[in-house]
């Protein structure tokens, strides 16, 4: 069976919506079916249930919950939260943030495709690197704003994200 790039791309939107383990399980998948492995669909089903384990596996003997602080919440704590123009604010924020990662994330294979002229198991190998690159610094970001604060570091990583282009733009030689 071959998978189109419609199947890659909607691999490469959950890798950015999952994580590291998404963008490993969305690879090895497409490749197991796309590269002539010789293996068969049952095969390759039973290799992707042996990694999702490994993943369940890792998470729940690794993960700790965070010590708690005894104080029960109440719904209406959480209602309350609601209310405040900060929650709003970093609603918008995080919804910015996550959804410019998903959807740069789903165009790559796109843009890898037809600029240069990949196949799509291709471009969406190199979507996904893309993409576990991104998974993996989320927590460099989350400590950055822990050091320095949430603001501070929301700042300096829109801004960085804001300049970004410009430069690019800058140093592209003309026609």
């Amino acid at each position: 069976m071959r998978l189109d790039c419609g199947h890659i791309r909607f691999s490469v939107l959950l890798a950015g919506g999952g994580g590291v383990p998404v963008v490993v399980e969305a690879s090895a998948h497409v490749q197991d079916h796309n590269l002539g492995s010789g293996r068969s669909r049952t095969e390759a089903n039973a290799r992707s249930g042996i990694r999702n384990n490994l993943f369940i596996f890792t998470r729940e003997t690794v993960a700790k919950e965070p010590p708690s602080s005894g104080q029960k919440r109440q719904l209406s704590d959480y209602l309350k939260l609601l209310r405040t123009t900060d929650a709003h604010w970093f609603c918008f924020y995080y919804t910015v943030s996550f959804g410019g990662f998903v959807g740069l994330a789903s165009s790559y294979v796109i843009y890898f495709k037809s600029e240069y002229g990949l196949t799509p198991v291709q471009a969406g190998d190199i979507a996904a690197v893309c993409t576990f690159i991104g998974a993996l610094l989320r927590p460099v970001g989350g400590a950055l704003a822990d050091r320095t604060g949430g603001i501070r570091a929301l700042y300096f990583f829109y801004g960085i994200a804001a300049l970004a282009p410009l430069v690019i733009t800058a140093s592209i030689p003309p026609a």
